[in-house]
């Protein structure tokens, strides 16, 4: 091989493994045909090191808590009980040192006498951040979501809102099970599974602020209140 062709691989050698540590356009002049002794001035078309469309590595900086407007929470459940649907959403708009809004909660629209409270919240945000930090970290597989449904009569409804500047990204799951695993993602027109229960780790870390005490609070009362006869056996008729 002439010497100036070897040194032009070694240029172009180059050329490309800095363009993929700057990621950066570059446009590399070749010759018109290597065994001619035309002169080097044609460019190929602008080439640009492909980033992995897998979001795992971006979603951190997609989740940025200083570009988050608002969260909304939905933690929803149906199935076979005079207490059913069990409704609990939150709304959560972001402040310079808190997080502030509001919780709804609804059990027994089934049985005409619904059992209703609204709480406001205040969440700080280091536990926001906190829990967007931990929500960040859930494994992404791009496809197509199925549920985890094993028996029937038990319908959760959990999800994840995040309101950002441009965009919005929506976690969710109607999963049976204590974690509700798995999990998707929505995001940019796409859904992403999520096989584990990070999301439901995320939640975790802002139980405290969640009043779940209130919500059970409107679950006895509901049971309370209700007259279920056919729960009451009925008397046999003795000869």
């Amino acid at each position: 091989m002439k010497p100036k062709y070897l040194f032009f691989l070694i240029v172009v050698f180059l050329l490309m493994r800095w363009a993929v540590v700057q990621n950066k356009p570059i446009a590399i002049p070749v010759a018109t045909s290597i065994a001619s002794n035309a002169p080097m001035d044609t460019a190929i078309p602008t080439f640009m090191p492909t980033e992995s469309t897998n979001p795992l590595r971006s979603l951190a900086e997609i989740l940025q808590v200083s570009e988050i407007r608002s969260i909304e929470l939905k933690d929803d459940w149906d199935g076979l009980s005079p207490t059913a649907p069990i409704e609990a959403h939150y709304s959560l708009t972001a402040g310079t040192a808190d997080y502030i809004g509001q919780v709804n909660f609804k059990v027994g629209g089934y049985s005409g006498e619904p059992k209703t409270d609204t709480e406001n919240l205040r969440i700080p945000i280091q536990d926001i951040k906190l829990f967007i930090n931990t929500l960040a970290q859930s494994s992404l597989v791009e496809g197509k979501y199925k549920p985890l449904e094993e028996w029937t009569d038990d319908y959760p409804d959990l999800e994840i809102k995040i309101m950002l500047q441009t965009e919005n990204i929506s976690f969710y799951t109607s999963s049976q099970g204590e974690r509700h695993t798995p999990w998707a993602m929505s995001y940019n027109n796409k859904t992403y599974i999520i096989d584990s229960d990070t999301p439901m780790d995320a939640l975790d870390t802002l139980d405290k602020y969640m009043k779940k005490d209130n919500l059970e609070g409107l679950v006895n009362q509901l049971e309370n209140s209700l007259s279920l006869p056919y729960l009451t056996p009925t008397p046999t008729s003795l000869p």
